[in-house]
C-alpha cells in the first residue's frame, strides 16, 4: 500500500443553519489520484477550504505525516506541502501572471523566476501569457496560470478543484496524463470533478459526498457505472436524454463580416459571418482561445468591432451600446462570474432585484426552485454560494429577463451532472419558445447534446459547420487542429 500523506478525520463545518461538512473522513496517499465526487453544495469545496486552511473546522482535524497541522492557517498548509487550484482561481486581476505566481511563491517576478515558470509551463503544456494583467486574459488562460502557480510550489499534496472545466477537449487528455505522472512521482492528488468519465479514467480511489457526508468509497477495481455513481451522488437515478425541437423559420440573428481585436491589438475575430433562426441553439466550438468568447462579447456589444455588422430581427445593432442591445433582448452570461455576475455582499434577492427589478421578488422563491439554487433563502449572500450555485443563480437571472438572444460562455462551469442536465433542459425549453441561443463551452459533448448546429472557430475564423443529424467527430477534430493556411482556405 502506498504511504498515507494526509488524513481529514471527522471534519465538520456549519455556516449558520447549513451543515456543509458532517463528520467527513478522507485519506490521501502518495502516488495516488483520489477523486472527490458530489453534486453542487455537497461539501466538496468546503472540505478543500478546510484542508488548505481557508476555514477552520468546527470539529475534526487535518493530519499530515501522522501529525496534526494548524487549521484555519493557509500558510501552515503551504509549509506542509499542500498546493491548491481553486475553482475560483484566486488571482489578483491587476497583476500579471508572473507577478501572481511570484506573490504566491514570495519571490520577485524577475528573469530567474520567469525561466523556472516557463519550464513548468512547457513541462505540463500550460501555455499562457505571463506579462499581461490577469484581468485581460481569457478564463482558460487564467486557469493555466493558476495551475502553473500550484505546480511551481513542488507540492507533496495537490488539490485540484475542477481543473479541466475550462480546458479544451484536445487538452484534457494530455493534462490528465500529466496528473498521472505527478502521482507516479509520489505526490498525493485530490481531484474534484463533475466529469464522471475523467474520475473513472484517472482515479485510483473515489469518495462520494452527499449533503456534506461520506456516502460511498471505491477503489479502481470496484468503481461502478456512471449511472450508479450519479445515483450515489444524487440519491436518484439520472436520465440524461434531452429532446431538442426544430427551430422556427424566422431569421433572428445575422452576423456579417465581423472582425475585432483584443487588448493587444491582435485580431481575434476575423471576417465572421453566419445566421441563426429563432429557437435555434448554435454551439460555438473550438480549442479555447480561438475567438469564441470574443465573438459573444462582440455580439453583445462589450467588444468594439472594427468591421462588419450585427442584426437582430432585421434591426442593425452594430452602432448600439451593450446597454441598448441588452434592452432589445440580447443577454450575455460571461464565463467569468466573479467579474461579470457576482456582486460582493449582495444577497440572492439583491442580485435579482438589480437585474430584473423589485417586482421580480414575489416570484423569486419559485425561480430559485426551478433552477435548483441552494440554499434557496433569498437573503443568503450570493458570494457565499458554492461556485455551481452561483452559476445557477446567474443563468437564472439572465433567462428570466425575457431574452430574444441568449449568449452563454461556459454556462455549466462548476455544475454537477444533475445541475448541468437541468440547465440544458432549461435552455432547450427557452429555445422551444423562440429564444435564439449561442453557447460556447470547452465540453464538446455538452454542445452536441443540445445544439442544432456546431460552428467551429479556429484562429478567429469559422472553419466549419455541422448539423445535429450529421455530426462527424473526425472532421470536427480536424477543424479544431487545422493550421493557419488551412483555416484561411476553409474560411474562404
Amino acid at each position: 500500500m502506498t504511504p498515507t500523506l494526509l488524513v481529514a478525520e471527522n471534519v465538520s463545518k456549519r455556516f449558520g443553519t447549513l451543515q456543509a461538512n458532517d463528520r467527513i473522513n478522507l485519506e490521501l496517499r502518495g502516488g495516488e489520484v483520489h477523486a472527490l465526487l458530489g453534486q453542487n453544495g455537497a461539501g466538496k469545496s468546503t472540505l478543500v477550504s478546510i484542508i488548505t486552511g481557508r476555514f477552520a473546522p468546527d470539529e475534526g482535524r487535518i493530519v499530515i505525516d501522522g501529525r496534526d497541522i494548524p487549521t484555519g492557517d493557509p500558510h501552515a498548509s503551504v509549509e506542509h506541502g499542500i498546493a491548491t487550484v481553486f475553482q475560483e482561481l484566486m488571482l489578483v486581476p491587476s497583476m500579471t501572471g508572473l507577478e501572481n505566481i511570484g506573490l504566491a511563491l514570495r519571490e520577485s517576478a524577475n528573469r530567474t523566476l520567469r525561466k523556472r515558470i516557463e519550464a513548468v509551463q512547457t513541462e505540463y503544456t500550460l501555455a499562457a501569457p505571463l506579462d499581461i494583467p490577469v484581468r485581460n486574459l481569457e478564463m482558460p488562460q487564467r486557469q493555466r496560470i493558476a495551475l502553473t502557480r500550484a505546480l511551481a510550489q513542488k507540492p507533496r499534496v495537490l488539490l485540484l478543484d475542477e481543473p479541466t472545466s475550462l480546458l479544451s477537449p484536445t487538452a484534457v487528455a494530455g493534462f490528465l496524463e500529466k496528473v498521472r505522472e505527478l502521482a507516479e512521482s509520489g505526490i498525493a492528488i485530490l481531484l474534484i470533478t463533475h466529469r464522471l468519465d475523467e474520475a473513472r479514467t484517472i482515479a485510483d480511489r473515489l469518495t462520494v459526498l452527499r449533503h456534506g457526508r461520506n456516502v460511498a468509497s471505491h477503489d479502481r477495481s470496484t468503481v461502478p457505472s456512471n449511472s450508479d455513481l450519479a445515483m450515489e451522488m444524487l440519491g436518484v437515478r439520472l436520465v440524461d436524454e434531452i429532446e431538442v425541437s426544430e427551430p422556427q423559420d424566422q431569421r433572428m440573428l445575422v452576423v456579417a463580416d465581423l472582425s475585432a481585436v483584443n487588448e493587444s491589438k491582435q485580431t481575434v475575430i476575423n471576417n465572421v459571418s453566419f445566421e441563426v433562426r429563432a429557437g435555434e441553439i448554435v454551439g460555438i466550438a473550438g480549442v479555447d482561445g480561438n475567438g469564441q468568447f470574443e465573438l459573444l462579447e462582440a455580439i453583445a456589444g462589450l467588444r468594439h468591432t472594427g468591421a462588419g455588422r450585427v442584426e437582430l430581427e432585421g434591426t442593425d445593432l452594430t452602432a448600439l451600446s451593450y446597454r441598448e442591445r441588452f434592452e432589445r433582448g440580447v443577454k450575455l452570461v460571461s464565463g467569468d462570474r466573479q467579474r461579470h455576475g457576482i456582486i460582493p455582499t449582495f444577497s440572492i434577492s439583491d442580485h435579482f432585484e438589480y437585474a430584473l427589478g423589485r417586482e421580480t421578488l414575489t416570484r423569486l422563491p419559485s425561480v430559485l426552485s426551478d433552477y435548483d439554487v441552494r440554499p434557496s433563502h433569498p437573503r443568503h449572500r450570493g458570494d457565499q454560494l458554492s461556485g455551481g450555485n452561483q452559476q445557477k443563480m446567474i443563468v437564472a437571472a439572465a433567462c428570466e429577463q425575457d431574452p430574444k438572444l441568449l449568449l452563454l460562455a461556459y454556462p455549466t462551469r462548476g455544475l454537477d451532472v444533475q445541475a448541468s442536465l437541468k440547465l440544458r433542459e432549461v435552455l432547450v425549453s427557452h429555445a422551444r419558445r423562440g429564444v435564439t441561443i449561442l453557447i460556447t463551452s470547452s465540453d464538446l459533448e455538452e454542445l452536441l447534446s443540445i445544439s442544432h448546429r456546431i460552428v467551429v472557430m479556429n484562429r478567429g475564423r469559422i472553419v466549419g459547420t455541422q448539423h445535429r443529424e450529421a455530426i462527424d467527430h473526425q472532421q470536427l477534430a480536424e477543424w479544431f487542429t487545422a493550421s493557419d493556411d488551412e483555416t484561411r482556405g476553409n474560411a474562404a
